[in-house]
């Protein structure tokens, strides 16, 4: 729904779930979405994600919640438990640290 092809549904229709937010533009949301997607796709293919930072990811999958739904996002952020499960420090194994994910912010 967000992808180039499908840019005549941006103006008319789509850019009203993003009310509060009329600086955005279709790519932006795109580029987010598929940067999720692409993560949760490497989850459900059981790829490796040791090297992606998890705070990151979260915070993007935030960012989108609010331009949704600021009301849902702050929901969100009360019932996080990430930073109880989530160390603070990057991971090192075999002396390679995590490098966070690649994301187009």
């Amino acid at each position: 729904m967000f992808s180039k092809g499908q840019n005549h549904l941006w103006g008319r229709h789509l850019r009203q779930i993003f009310q509060g937010h009329t600086h955005l533009q279709r790519k932006d949301v795109a580029r987010k979405l598929n940067d999720i997607r692409d993560i949760r796709n490497r989850i459900a293919h059981h790829e490796a994600i040791i090297h992606l930072d998890p705070n990151k990811v979260h915070q993007e999958i935030l960012q989108i919640t609010e331009w949704l739904s600021p009301d849902a996002a702050a929901w969100a952020r009360g019932q996080c438990r990430l930073a109880h499960v989530c160390p603070a420090a990057p991971i090192i194994i075999n002396g390679a640290v995590n490098s966070g994910v690649v994301m187009h912010i």
